[in-house]
């Protein structure tokens, strides 16, 4: 799927979604993809500063996956480095004032993505959607271009000017080994046929023949007391016990 990106291109004018660009190209809105999210509800606290935190880092995680797996960006709206992680600014801004609007629009969208598309949406909905607004925002965090560009955009009275929160896009492509290893992981676990462990009505999820359940019940039943969601998988990377 061949994707181009905005910042660097002249926009004339758009079309159902999509984004007319100098040369004949058009490729999709990124709120195409915030209403996807939105139509299935994945804001988590609608409405809310978290639902908007959450809706944002989405997007995020599914720019990155694209970016990862075809070599380009998803979408062409420049992404921002705020306190918060990574933010699309004018899906942010509609969410922010105009959520009833941006909700009705989004229950009667009808998206016409292609196979790339939904695979990049649903993989990125499959890992990270069942995640909280916090804990995708500190995963954000781990990306050096989110705090350089957080640095850059401050002044020496903390004022956060917004263009120069721009994330430079050859930035961006320097951190997708992240991304690969995450992906790595979730294809490995799909393939895989998982047991199931249910403590304190949470869902455990994991691979018998590389995790002893028994040894690691204690751990499992102390992270169930503070569970933000009902189901997880559970597995090791370099000798540490990951709970995704």
């Amino acid at each position: 799927m061949k994707i181009l990106y905005l910042s660097t291109l002249n926009v004339y004018t758009s079309y159902k979604g999509m984004v007319y660009i100098e040369g004949g190209i058009y490729m999709r809105n990124v709120n195409e993809y915030a209403k996807y999210f939105l139509k299935k509800e994945l804001d988590g606290n609608p409405n809310t500063f978290d639902g908007n935190m959450k809706l944002q880092k989405l997007l995020f995680f599914s720019n990155m996956i694209n970016l990862t797996q075809h070599n380009e960006l998803l979408f062409g709206e420049e992404m921002l480095a705020f306190e918060g992680g990574t933010v699309i600014e004018e899906v942010r801004q509609r969410y922010k004032n105009d959520f009833d609007g941006y909700l009705k629009d989004s229950i009667e969208f009808n998206p016409n993505f292609n196979s790339a598309e939904y695979e990049v949406l649903n993989t990125t909905i499959d890992i990270f959607g069942h995640l909280s607004a916090r804990e995708l925002s500190d995963l954000n965090h781990t990306f050096a271009f989110w705090q350089i560009s957080l640095e850059k955009s401050k002044n020496p009275l903390g004022y956060h000017d917004k263009e120069k929160a721009v994330i430079p896009v050859e930035l961006i492509k320097e951190e997708t080994d992240k991304v690969s290893m995450m992906l790595d992981s979730y294809f490995k676990n799909k393939q895989i046929n998982h047991s199931q462990e249910v403590i304190n009505g949470i869902k455990f999820n994991y691979d018998p023949s590389e995790i002893d359940i028994d040894s690691v019940i204690s751990e499992l039943e102390e992270f169930s007391n503070c569970a933000d969601e009902s189901s997880y998988t559970v597995y090791f990377e370099d000798e540490a016990m990951m709970i995704m």
